[in-house]
């Protein structure tokens, strides 16, 4: 990823010096910096976003804005300093929903990855589902501090994931939402489940042909 450096000082330098994320504690805007990462990977990964920092410093700033503003908002602390209104602070960034599914599903593959432990899976998945931090430290018995420590190591190990790229798309006739990145054809053969043969996949790739109401997609 040769933007990790630049974006790294400058999301670490955002959340120490905006002054939408005054008054957050240490941990909390590391966090911040954290679900950051998180969200620039998905994008990467899906192709919206380039591995470019001059391209999105505007948008990873636009990111840790309205995270800021956002946990002020949950915890109900009020801002001191009059804000520009005529920015629209407060509108938050939306997202089309068929693209959130997307993105879960590039984030839920990646994780499958046997280099991440079952703890970091746990984890993923819970953060994609919206659970509260309550809610997730009290179903992994994580202690004080523990979850910070997990998704700092959690999303360094996907960083080395960015640049892979899938060579074949799994998707749906009826449900336009699934589309299911998958790196070979064994990975094919392990995301339908075993049901068809990497014989019957070859087949199907040659062909053109649907794998019941699955089709499968190679790209160039």
């Amino acid at each position: 990823m040769k933007s990790y450096t630049e974006l790294d000082k400058q999301l670490t330098g955002l959340v120490l010096g905006i002054r939408q994320c005054n008054y957050i504690p240490y941990i909390d805007r590391m966090d911040i910096v954290q679900n950051t990462w998180l969200k620039i990977l998905e994008k990467m990964q899906e192709g919206v976003l380039e591995d470019d920092y001059d391209k999105i410093k505007g948008y990873t700033f636009l990111i840790v804005r309205n995270s800021c503003l956002s946990f002020h908002k949950k915890n109900k602390l009020v801002y001191t300093d009059n804000l520009d209104t005529t920015l629209q602070w407060d509108e938050p960034i939306i997202e089309d929903e068929m693209d959130k599914e997307k993105y879960k599903g590039v984030l839920l593959e990646c994780i499958e990855e046997t280099k991440f432990t079952k703890v970091q899976r746990e984890l993923m998945k819970m953060l994609l589902e919206d659970k509260t931090e309550d809610e997730i430290k009290t179903k992994l018995n994580l202690k004080v501090g523990q979850m910070g420590s997990i998704k700092y190591n959690m999303i360094s190990k996907m960083k080395t994931s960015v640049g892979k790229r899938s060579r074949y798309v799994i998707k749906h006739h009826k449900n336009k939402v699934i589309h299911i990145p998958c790196f070979s054809r064994n990975d094919i053969e392990k995301k339908l489940d075993y049901q068809y043969t990497i014989r019957q996949i070859d087949h199907a790739l040659q062909y053109n042909l649907n794998l019941g109401q699955y089709y499968i997609v190679k790209i160039k």
